[in-house]
């Protein structure tokens, strides 16, 4: 699957896709890509950069981040918000709404 280890001496991948179970055989469909596959380290070198300050991280970038290994990934504290309520008008979600007399 995507992402396991590779035996050692391996040197074609054969996609999940272009199997068949047979018992306890798997059948190869497609004749397999040679050089398909990814080596350790390859894609970055020491010093790269590998996400930028400031950036929003979402799948993608937890992905990234954990090829690298970085784990906890330092991050800014989203800034919490608060609503201070003057009025009357807002109760608890358990009791009904007030109800004003409208002026006209």
């Amino acid at each position: 699957m995507t992402g396991a280890v590779t035996p050692q001496g391996a040197d074609a991948v054969v996609m999940v896709e272009d199997t068949r179970r047979d018992g306890n055989r798997v059948r190869i469909l497609n004749k397999p890509n040679r050089g398909y596959i990814r080596r350790q380290g390859e894609d970055l070198k020491k010093g790269d950069l590998v996400l930028r300050a400031g950036v929003r991280i979402g799948s993608a970038q937890m992905a990234v981040l954990a090829s690298v290994g970085l784990d906890p990934v330092p991050v800014s504290v989203v800034p919490t918000v608060g609503v201070l309520a003057t009025g009357d008008e807002l109760v608890e979600p358990s009791k009904p709404p007030r109800s004003r007399p409208h002026t006209q």
